[in-house]
């Protein structure tokens, strides 16, 4: 009896944490960076860097509140940048669809987001930005 309520209390356990498991991390996405929107600027920046690692493609997700995110920029290890257009009002728990990353596995120095003010909530949202 003692051996069944525990093997069902480890069943509960893993069917509870596989529905927090975030989409990224089960794609295995490792995380770059968290950042809480700063609306009394248009911008907020992540330094990633060389010992996050080399990275093909990105995803970001929003948590806490809305978050009307107009473009993301990436900038390489090399100074090179990629701008995303994005255009999109997040609302709290959405993600972008992965994004390609321009070149072949490439080092990440930072990544700056770039939000519409005109469009912000009181509530601040967090971004968090993911890469593989």
């Amino acid at each position: 009896m003692k051996k069944l309520l525990t093997l069902s209390a480890f069943a509960m356990f893993a069917v509870l944490f596989s529905t927090i498991w975030t989409t990224a991390a089960a794609q295995n996405y490792q995380k770059l960076g968290t950042k809480k929107v700063d609306y009394a600027k248009n911008k907020d920046v992540i330094t990633v860097g060389l010992r996050s690692g080399i990275f093909t493609k990105l995803k970001f997700e929003v948590s806490d509140g809305d978050l009307p995110l107009e473009k993301i920029i990436v900038t390489f290890g090399n100074g090179t940048k990629q701008e995303i257009p994005v255009r999109h009002n997040f609302g709290r728990g959405n993600s972008t669809k992965e994004i390609d990353l321009a070149g072949n596995r490439r080092i990440i120095k930072s990544i700056t987001y770039v939000y519409d003010n005109k469009k912000a909530k009181n509530k601040k949202g967090v971004i968090t930005a993911y890469g593989r």
